[in-house]
This record gives C-alpha cells, structure tokens and sequence, in this order.
C-alpha cells in the first residue's frame, strides 16, 4: 500500500473533507433547581420491632381523705376492762357520725337507723395499697388527764362484697398510720396537729398490701389514752385527713 504524505487519516483526502469534529466547550452554569414531584405512593410497613425494655412502675392513684366537719374521738375503758371507742368515718370532705365499738374491732354500716355512716369506697380494679398518709388538727382547747399519751390512729378498714355481711368491715393488718403521741399535760391548745406517713411495702408484701376488684374500703381514725399502759377516759375533737397510695 503506497503511503500519502500529508493524508487524513479518517477520509485518506488532501485535503481533508471529512466533517468538522465539535470541541466540547466549558460546562454552564447549573440550572434552576426544578419543582418538587408529585409524591409517591406509601410503601408497604415494615416488619415490627423488637419489645423495648418494661418501663418504670407508675407512682400509683391517690385516695384522698377529709373530714370537712370535724370529728369527735373518745375512748373510755369500763369497769369491767372493757375498751370503748367512738371512732370517726373518713370520706371525701365528709364524715360519719362517730361509731361506738369495742376495741378496734368490726365496724357494721348495716345501718338501719339510716344515718349518714357509709364513707367507703368500691376499688374499681387489683392493686397494691403501698402507703397511708395521715393528719389532725384539734378544733379547741383539750383536757387530757396528766401523765398520758393519746395517739391518734389511722386505720383502713375493708369489707368483701361477696363476705355474708358484705357491710362488716375489719381492720387491714399493716394499713395503719399512728401519728405521734400528744401527751397529757393538762391543756392542749386549739390548732395542735399531728401528721405522718407509713409505708405498707413489707418483706411479707414487697409490693404492698393486695386489693381486690370489689373490696370496699373505709378510712376510721380513733384514739389510744394511756398511764403506764393502763387504759384512761379521753375526747380529742378536730379535723381529719388521710391519703392511701394504691399502685
């Protein structure tokens, strides 16, 4: 093959009649950006996580107590030995009339007389009665015998609805607030108070006291007068108020 000085090399032609080949030029400026599209379809959900770790135990609902009107407490030991208390029924801003009964045993609201004596409540659900917090106020000046202590007592009571006196209630174990002692140094002053707080959380009952669905509950404040252990004759009058955390 005879070889052509000065040829092209595409078209073999002097001179070359082959197209111009374009030079590519410096790049633009960028553009507007243009509008957004239209959105796409959702996609299918995903498989569900993994459980997250249980959170922390909520404090819990508060019932709370007050007297509105204030209550007389008494207690009187009788000649045979026996302990007599009027004791106050605690409501929601109300109380009953003071209850006479022995000791601190069962309180029955059967009530025929149809006084107003019934400040329980129905737990709507299960749980765990985990403190009682309680307070009194004197409403005037109280003589107590010298040389005694009166402790004022905050006591929950419960009935079963289904028991064969569903209206007899019996002291919880465990449920109780004693506030500290007033003792007996002749007069005690009006606005003289006592307060406090228990924990019902035991090593028997790590979470607290069970309730039932059902279970009726009625807060009872009452008084102990002692000398050295003996029962003595008292009246303590003023206001009442208590609140039990259930979990």
């Amino acid at each position: 093959m005879n070889f052509i000085p000065n040829h092209c090399s595409r078209c073999f032609s002097i001179p070359c009649c082959c197209p111009a080949v374009p030079i590519q030029g410096q790049r633009g400026p960028q553009g507007l950006r243009g509008i957004q599209g239209i959105q796409g379809p959702q996609g299918l959900r995903g498989p569900q996580g993994p459980r997250g770790p249980q959170g922390i135990p909520g404090a819990g609902a508060i019932i709370p107590y007050a007297s509105g009107a204030p209550v007389a407490l008494n207690i009187t030991s009788t000649a045979e030995g026996a302990v007599l208390r009027n004791v106050g029924l605690i409501g929601f801003g109300s109380s009953g009339l003071a209850l006479a009964i022995a000791n601190i045993g069962a309180i029955d609201l059967t009530n025929a007389a149809g006084t107003g004596v019934n400040m329980a409540f129905s737990a709507p659900r299960a749980g765990f009665i985990t403190s009682v917090a309680a307070y009194f106020s004197t409403l005037a000046s109280v003589t107590l015998p010298l040389d005694t202590s009166t402790t004022i007592t905050a006591q929950l009571y419960r009935a079963l609805p289904t028991a064969a006196n569903p209206n007899e209630f019996t002291p919880i174990t465990g449920a109780a607030v004693n506030l500290p002692p007033i003792m007996g140094t002749g007069v005690v002053l009006p606005v003289t108070t006592r307060h406090d707080i228990t924990s019902t959380i035991t090593p028997a009952f790590p979470q607290g006291i069970p309730v039932a669905p059902e279970d009726r509950l009625l807060m009872v404040f009452f008084i102990t007068t002692e000398t050295g252990g003996i029962i003595s004759t008292a009246t303590v009058t003023g206001y009442a108020s208590a609140g039990v955390a259930i979990s």
